[in-house]
C-alpha cells in the first residue's frame, strides 16, 4: 500500500506456531519474498538488498480476552480481532468501531462473538444485508 515519502506497506504474515516449529523467522520469508520479485524481474537487486523490513505482531481473532471495561473499549487489532483466515485487520476493526460506538450511545451493544471471524464471511454477510435491503427498497 503506498504511504508516499518513497515507502510502501506490503504485508506478509504467518502463524506463531508455524515458526516456533519450523525454527524459520518471518524475516527469512521476506528475504524469499523479495528474490521471487527480482527473479521475476520486477524489483531490481539493489533495491532488493537496500530495503528494510519492519513490522509487529499481532493476534488474530480469538474469543479469549476482554473487549469492554467500564467506559473503555479496546477495537480492532488491539482486541485481537484481526481475520483468521486473511490477517486481515480493517474491516473488524472497523466493525468493531461501529459496534463500540452503538454502544456508547445506547443503541447496541458491542459482543467480540459479534464480530467477523472471517474475512470472506464478513463480505459475504454484508453483500446479502445491502442486496436484501434493495429487494426491500424495491418492493
Amino acid at each position: 500500500m503506498p504511504k508516499g515519502g518513497n515507502f510502501v506497506n506490503v504485508g506478509l504474515g504467518g502463524k506463531a506456531k508455524y515458526f516456533k516449529s519450523s525454527g524459520s523467522k518471518i524475516h527469512d520469508h521476506f528475504r524469499a519474498f523479495l528474490d521471487d520479485l527480482v527473479r521475476e524481474r520486477r524489483l531490481d537487486t539493489a533495491t532488493a538488498r537496500d530495503l528494510q523490513e519492519t513490522g509487529h505482531p499481532y493476534y488474530l481473532y480469538t474469543y479469549d480476552g476482554e473487549i469492554k471495561r467500564d467506559n473503555c473499549f479496546l477495537i480492532g487489532d488491539s482486541a485481537g480481532l484481526a481475520s483468521v483466515d486473511l490477517g486481515e485487520g480493517i474491516g473488524p476493526a472497523v466493525e468493531s468501531g461501529l459496534m463500540a460506538a452503538r454502544e456508547i450511545l445506547g443503541a447496541g451493544v458491542y459482543r467480540k462473538e459479534d464480530i467477523s471471524v472471517f474475512s470472506f464471511g464478513g463480505i459475504v454477510r454484508r453483500l446479502a444485508r445491502r442486496a436484501n435491503r434493495r429487494h426491500l427498497a424495491a418492493a
